[in-house]
């Protein structure tokens, strides 16, 4: 059974393990929890730090439901924004918010299957995903991969499977 205080020691492993992958330190990274009023903002990154904020009406869904999945996804997704923002400022180069969304949630996607999840993409981003997961795959994570498509008929969407 999932608690609010196993939760919190399983995103601090969850971007543990996705700073593993991208080569930074997860350890000068802060989290806090607090309510969000955006609705639909699970897990945000400030602008001009690398603290991260997860809204804590997410914890007690993630305890309600007994899954975090979701959760799991968005801290990858985070790691990787932190990464981008780093590299771009090392590099002096603008940011590309488009490629780097995109980006962000193909390295979640792609260390989700590389752990064995099966994770559903929502239908509208499968064209926009599906070229960049199996990049992420084959070229950081020396996975040589397929992906495919199975339809689900529960949900508007997909699951790509490696």
């Amino acid at each position: 059974m999932l608690t609010k205080d196993n939760i919190k020691q399983l995103v601090r492993e969850f971007l543990r393990e996705a700073c593993g992958y991208l080569g930074i330190n997860a350890s000068q990274i802060s989290i806090s929890y607090m309510p969000i009023p955006v609705p639909t903002m699970m897990v945000m990154l400030l602008k001009e730090s690398d603290d991260i904020v997860i809204n804590t009406n997410l914890l007690k869904k993630v305890v309600e439901c007994n899954t975090y999945t979701i959760l799991r996804n968005d801290i990858y997704r985070t790691a990787r924004e932190i990464y981008q923002r780093r590299k771009r400022q090392a590099e002096g180069t603008q940011d590309d918010i488009k490629a780097d969304e995109i980006d962000a949630y193909a390295f979640a996607y792609a260390l989700c299957f590389l752990n064995g999840l099966s994770i559903i993409i929502p239908h509208q981003f499968v064209d926009a995903w599906h070229p960049r997961i199996l990049h992420i795959l084959n070229n950081e994570f020396h996975e040589n991969c397929v992906l495919h498509s199975v339809p689900d008929p529960k949900f508007i969407g997909e699951f790509w499977l490696t």
